[in-house]
């Protein structure tokens, strides 16, 4: 077979019965009935080398022709072909799918054939063919009873189904050109189609073979060409589709190439539905999600992911200028884009692109300039504070200091009046506000007087004090800001897609600190009622002042989980970040271990206690109740050894019986010690020990032996050692990818930071929000200034998304290391000197 064999979705382009696998035909008959038809044979051959085309077509004319043999006909055909006659090999066609039930075998491989000999017009002969001899329907008995019944309910299904062999044989004939990249054959093809579509109808073009085996191949050309001629690559709901994993990856894989998505933006240009960035991010995001979800295909969902991202990586690299930087990340774009594609490289954990160094120069750049779209006006304000040393940055963080207890007055007070935020002085301290790396001080800040407040609670013995009230006022604004942190991620994601939102949310610093504020809301509602029944800890039983207790040590927990917050600051530098990384991804590490080590410690100590409990605490006192064998069992994780547990005392040796004499003795005393009449007693008393001399060494006492020390080894040998590799694995391969991992975190920190909302801290985020909605009132009782600034607003994002076109044109439609000065990409020359912002 001359065609090569290429990607391919048989329950997509229409199952088996299309399939073009030539190993598949089946021979219609294999066994010739005598000399006389080999003698036909070669009488047909021979013309067919001669060119000799009357004497062709007199076969068809002769009764007795029963040539059926599928490789003659093959040869035949291929021989015609070679010829280069197109009437020669239209009779030949024509001569075997005659009468014959299996007619569009034959079409299929002369259009096979046809197209990859590079032949446009004999491909067009026998298209043309096919469709005046109406596909060369033969119906047996069968078929005729079907068809009848389908054409007294559906009159049309008849004609569709005649229709519907020509549309096969040009879908061959598409596939054929596209998997040998004919693309002047291609082209041809779909002229015809164009040319005929009210004889041939509909073709199949959503999803079709075709355009999957170009977008998997990358071939950029035959992808453009289809596109052009109508064809698409669309998500495939089908339950076939879905329970096939194969089927359904090849599509997802076709969907997310980059060039696929490429050409379907420079068809459209349409920035808001086909944006090559966008979807590629949004691909690279998917392929993750299935890599998790469908585990037996890890790496090739993996491999999609980081296809999407090398793509949107290939972009960033083609930009030249600050300018197009900015305008590709959608930085300096209009007020209110929430879905920029620098927030969602960081949201949605897109590393690689974060890590990219131009992404990081405009990072540091956002982390110590005030963002002037975002405020509307032309303010500047840069500290610079990436190019500041060590002197400098001390300075200006003692300056913030200062402005750290007088923001919160001047916002409250430019919240009752506005019009004071046109005083120069408290202009320019709300302007301060303004500038990321500022509001991370004033967090830290907040932050390190909450750590004060927790630690003055915890050395002090007192109950309630002055510095609990400021807890109380902290704790309540922390819960706030995770709520503001959970809408500003709805915000980003939109209300159509509230999975991505909480998919962003859940990350383990966002869990962390919701967990840390929710003990202590529980630990101060607790220690509320505690207060006010009167119940205290110190010097006080356990009973009566149970929920004084519990509060405390639910307080105690979140004070440690503070406490051990302030690790996160690490992430700040490049020499500890990555061992707080790999410290945090230890943590699935051990979770794993702990999901195998639960069942092996539930399974051996029940196991070991339906041995032991039949024993009292004077043979054995160990294992005999299940409190005492799961704390010991638990803490072989620290202190392995101990082989006196399983040991029994031999019955006679245990605290039985006791001497009447010497109870006679302590009766004639009016009281006696409660420790004086064990003395009386016969056998042995106390702890049972290593070295104990009456040990029962029956089967019981082997086997809890065996079964304790199999456990030992599982934990301690196996188990452990277990974990141990991993972590020193996930510690290596940390940090061989650690400046990716570090920029991307410290990344993700700085960006809560970013957003103009995250401006006053705990405990004065009541204050920003009374200041925000002072704001918006103002807003609506000035509405002419509301709708200039709507204008104003509708009039940046056009022109934005102009800039941002021509950008994405000359991006994707230039080669690599090109300018792409080319036919195609002229008309987008001005993107490279008018694609900039501010």
């Amino acid at each position: 077979m001359l065609m090569r064999r290429g990607h391919r979705l048989h329950s997509i382009a229409g199952g088996e019965e299309a399939g073009l696998d030539m190993a598949q035909l089946r021979r219609l008959e294999t066994i010739r009935q005598g000399d006389n038809e080999q003698n036909m044979e070669v009488e047909l051959w021979e013309a067919v080398q001669k060119n000799d085309i009357e004497i062709v077509r007199g076969f068809r004319n002769r009764t007795d022709m029963l040539v059926r043999d599928t490789p003659f006909m093959q040869a035949i055909i291929s021989e015609a072909i070679g010829l280069a006659n197109c009437e020669m090999v239209t009779t030949v066609v024509d001569l075997f799918a005659c009468n014959n039930q299996h007619a569009h075998q034959v079409g299929e491989f002369a259009t096979v054939v046809a197209t990859a000999a590079h032949d446009t017009q004999l491909v067009t002969a026998i298209l043309d063919l096919w469709l005046s001899n109406r596909s060369y329907q033969v119906y047996s008995p069968l078929d005729v009873v079907a068809l009848s019944v389908q054409a007294s309910a559906t009159p049309s299904r008849l004609a569709y189904k005649t229709v519907r062999n020509t549309a096969w044989l040009v879908e061959t004939a598409i596939y054929v050109a596209t998997v040998d990249k004919l693309s002047d054959v291609l082209k041809c093809i779909l002229d015809w189609v164009k040319e005929n579509r009210e004889d041939v109808g509909e073709i199949k073009k959503i999803n079709a073979d075709c355009i999957l085996h170009a977008a998997l191949e990358d071939d950029k050309d035959q992808v453009r060409i289809l596109y052009t001629a109508g064809f698409r690559l669309n998500a495939d709901t089908t339950r076939r589709v879905n329970k096939d994993y194969l089927k359904k990856i090849k599509l997802f894989q076709a969907r997310a190439s980059p060039v696929y998505c490429a050409v379907s933006f420079e068809q459209s240009q349409n920035v808001e539905m086909d944006d090559p960035m966008k979807k590629c991010l949004e691909y690279a995001l998917q392929a993750k999600h299935y890599a998790n979800q469908i585990q037996d295909f890890n790496r090739e969902y993996n491999d999609v992911a980081a296809k999407s991202e090398n793509f949107a990586i290939k972009l960033l690299d083609k930009c030249t200028t600050k300018h197009e930087i900015q305008t590709l990340l959608q930085t300096k774009s209009y007020r209110g884009h929430h879905d920029a594609n620098f927030n969602i490289a960081i949201l949605d954990g897109h590393k690689e692109i974060v890590a990219h160094e131009k992404f990081q120069q405009l990072l540091h750049k956002k982390w110590g300039q005030r963002d002037r779209v975002h405020y509307g006006d032309e303010i500047r304000y840069n500290i610079f504070w990436s190019e500041m040393s060590k002197l400098q940055k001390l300075v200006h963080f003692f300056k913030q200091m200062v402005l750290f207890f007088i923001l919160p007055l001047t916002f409250l007070l430019s919240a009752l009046i506005p019009s004071l935020e046109r005083v120069p002085l408290l202009h320019s301290l709300i302007i301060q506000t303004h500038i990321p790396v500022n509001r991370f001080i004033y967090y830290e800040m907040s932050k390190f007087f909450f750590v004060l407040i927790i630690f003055l609670t915890l050395i002090d013995g007192q109950e309630v004090a002055w510095y609990d009230l400021l807890a109380v006022l902290w704790i309540f604004s922390y819960i706030l800001e995770d709520f503001r942190t959970i809408y500003r991620l709805y915000d980003q994601g939109g209300a159509e897609n509230r999975s991505k939102t909480v998919r962003r949310w859940l990350t383990f610093r966002n869990i962390y600190i919701l967990i840390t504020n929710l003990i202590f809301l529980v630990a101060l509602i607790l220690r509320y009622q505690a207060f006010a029944n009167d119940e205290c800890r110190k010097d006080c039983s356990y009973e009566g002042n149970k929920m004084a207790f519990v509060g405390a040590c639910l307080w105690a927990i979140g004070a440690l989980l503070t406490f051990l917050r302030n690790v996160q600051t690490g992430l700040m530098w490049r020499q500890t970040g990555p061992i707080i990384i790999s410290m945090t991804y230890m943590i699935i590490d051990v979770m794993v271990f702990l999901f195998i080590f639960v069942i092996v410690y539930i399974s051996f100590t029940l196991s070991i206690v339906y041995i032991y409990d039949v024993y009292d605490d004077n043979r054995t006192q160990f294992f005999n109740t299940h409190k005492s064998a799961f704390k010991l069992f638990w803490w072989t994780l620290i202190r392995t050894g101990n082989p006196h547990f399983p040991n029994i005392r031999e019955f006679n040796n245990t605290l039985h019986f006791y001497n009447t004499t010497c109870i006679g003795n302590y009766l004639q005393e009016e009281t006696v010690e409660a420790k004086s009449i064990s003395r009386c007693a016969i056998g042995r008393d106390g702890v049972v020990g290593e070295f104990d001399d009456d040990i029962e060494e029956g089967i019981p006492y082997i086997t809890g032996n065996v079964l304790w020390a199999v456990y030992q080894f599982v934990v301690f040998i196996v188990l452990l050692s277990v974990l141990r590799a991993r972590m020193v694995n996930t510690y290596h391969r940390i940090f061989r990818e650690a400046d990716v991992q570090w920029k991307f975190f410290r990344a993700s920190i700085w960006w809560k930071y970013l957003d103009h909302n995250s401006i006053l801290p705990p405990p004065f985020t009541v204050i920003f929000f009374l200041h925000s909605a002072s704001r918006k009132c103002w807003r609506r009782i000035n509405s002419t200034k509301a709708d200039l600034a709507e204008e104003d607003l509708f009039h940046d994002r056009k022109e934005f998304n102009k800039r941002y076109k021509r950008l994405l044109l000359t991006l994707v439609q230039s080669e690599e290391n090109s300018w792409g000065f080319d036919k195609k990409s002229f008309k987008s020359f001005k993107s490279m000197v008018d694609c900039g912002g501010d």
